[in-house]
């Protein structure tokens, strides 16, 4: 419970909008996966998946980093909008979703990256677009263009799976010529994406009416730095 309540003030820090969903949901414990995820069950109850082992290695910053990152998942819809993608590669779709949701959290939910031992290990556009030239910036694109962004640069449909864990050249966020496993290092794993649409605008429902007037029209604009246009008002009153 004090590890519970730790976090929840960390997430507060940051935004009481994470805070409300932390406190809405319960972690799980599993084996299942090697990281983190999240499931939306009917009538909008949360569950934070979490290996014990992965989660027992980070302290508590880092902690509320991995349950924001989930959370911002939900509250850009990407489980909805992944599903829509036609022929969908979901290991290529985790990877434009994680790009997204850990550049937002460092540039626009102010989490310290140098704080986060972890980060050197996670998806960053530095280490998908290795040789774009400027930098790809992942929060001028939608999920959706990042998505056809990958896999347009890095192989055909044939052999995306199996060329997109090939990437060695990442920069300064990892050794030289060390290779990443997109599946191992996003924190979420494709299996995510399973959540119902409906069951996911029922927490979101869920969260919006704890909020106050100015708290709601932060969560629209968070939404809407995801690409939706509407964002998320029709949570809100």
């Amino acid at each position: 419970m004090e590890e519970y309540l730790k976090i929840s003030k960390e997430l507060e820090n940051h935004n009481v909008i994470f805070q409300k969903f932390w406190d809405m949901g319960e972690p799980v414990w599993t084996d299942l996966i090697p990281t983190a995820a999240v499931n939306v069950h009917p009538g909008g109850y949360i569950e934070y998946l979490i290996n014990k082992q992965f989660w027992d290695k980070l302290n508590n910053y880092e902690k509320a980093f991995i349950v924001a990152h989930e959370i911002l998942h939900l509250l850009y819809l990407h489980p909805e909008r992944i599903n829509r993608i036609e022929e969908v590669n979901p290991s290529i779709a985790n990877v434009a979703a994680d790009l997204i949701v850990n550049h937002s959290l460092i540039t626009r939910v102010n989490f310290d990256v140098t704080k986060v031992k972890i980060a050197k290990d996670l998806i960053w556009s530095n280490v998908v677009f290795p040789d774009a030239k400027p930098p790809i910036d992942p929060l001028k694109h939608t999920l959706e263009s990042l998505y056809d962004m990958i896999v347009k640069s890095k192989q055909t449909e044939k052999e995306s799976t199996k060329g997109i864990k090939k990437i060695a050249n990442v920069g300064s966020s990892r050794p030289s010529g060390k290779k990443i496993d997109y599946d191992k290092n996003s924190i979420d794993t494709p299996s995510d994406w399973v959540n119902d649409p409906k069951d996911i605008d029922k927490a979101l429902e869920k969260v919006a009416e704890q909020l106050s007037q100015q708290e709601q029209n932060e969560l629209v604009e968070i939404a809407k730095h995801a690409g939706r246009g509407d964002g998320l008002s029709k949570f809100v009153v």
